[in-house]
Parts: C-alpha cells; sequence; structure tokens
C-alpha cells in the first residue's frame, strides 16, 4: 500500500509529536534525578529503563501495520522530535529543575537545623540522663549487694 505525500508528512508529525513525549517522560525522571540529587546508580537505572521503554514504544509504533516492515523514517523522526524537545523546552526545565533543587537543598538544611536537630539534642539529652541515672543506680546496687548478709547463690548451692 503506498502513502501519498500528505499522508506521509502526516504520519512523520505524528512520530515527531511521539517523539516529544518521549522527550516529556524523560524530562519527568530528569527533574526528579536533579532535583532530590540522586546517586549514580538511581540515575543509571532510570535512564537504562527509559531507553529500553522509548524503544519499545518506538518500534511498536514504527512497524508498518498493512505491510509488516519497520519504517525507518518514522523512528528518525521521532528522535528527531525528541532531540528537538530536549534542546529547546528540555533546557528551560534542566533549569527549572536546577532552581528547584536549590530550593530542596535550602529546605532540607533548614528543616535539619531548625526540626531534625533539636530532636536529636533532646533524645541525647535524655539518653544521657537515664544513663547517669542507671550507672548510678548501679553502683548503688553494687554496694548494697556487697554490704548485705544475705546468702548468694553459686552454681553448687549456698554460700555463707
Amino acid at each position: 500500500m503506498f502513502y501519498t505525500d500528505s499522508e506521509i508528512l502526516a504520519i512523520i508529525g505524528q512520530f515527531a509529536l511521539s517523539g516529544i513525549v518521549l522527550g516529556f517522560l524523560y524530562d519527568i525522571l530528569r527533574f526528579i534525578r536533579t532535583a532530590f540529587a540522586t546517586g549514580a546508580v538511581f540515575t543509571f537505572i532510570t535512564d537504562f529503563f527509559a531507553m529500553i521503554f522509548s524503544g519499545l514504544v518506538l518500534m511498536l509504533l514504527s512497524v508498518d501495520t498493512p505491510t509488516g516492515r519497520l519504517r525507518l523514517i518514522y523512528i528518525i523522526s521521532a528522535a528527531f522530535g525528541m532531540i528537538l524537545y530536549l534542546i529547546t523546552i528540555g533546557r528551560l526545565t534542566a533549569f527549572l529543575a536546577g532552581a528547584v533543587a536549590k530550593l530542596v537543598f535550602c529546605l532540607r538544611n533548614s528543616a535539619k537545623k531548625f526540626v531534625f536537630n533539636p530532636i536529636y539534642r533532646f533524645f541525647r539529652f535524655i539518653k544521657q540522663k537515664s544513663t547517669s541515672i542507671f550507672d548510678r543506680l548501679h553502683k548503688k546496687m553494687k554496694i548494697y549487694k556487697e554490704k548485705s548478709d544475705f546468702p548468694r547463690l553459686k552454681s553448687g548451692g549456698f554460700v555463707s
């Protein structure tokens, strides 16, 4: 089955639009990674799954249904749409992700300074006081045990 020129251009436009959508989905992952400063392993895993997902979507969409042939022009137009998205809007969202990352960093430091550190100091204070109380009790119990006249049990029986 042959397509007219306008149908081919419409199909190429649709694949460019699908590339833009795939670029948007990748941009969401990039935004999350940048905003929350994830590690290299998480970056690798998300990039790997994004690559597999994009490849599967493009493979499924680029098979010409009537003939069953893989159309390379569809994949190229989708890649062009994704690259176009990442060069234009993707650069803006990368800038916004950097600003959000700075905001998240400031909020995290503020929460650490004003919420978590006082709570940590409070629990550390309780631990220190309870440790000193139990140390004093242990010393008193040891002195009381040494002064007592009660028979103590040993493995062989009573010792007087």
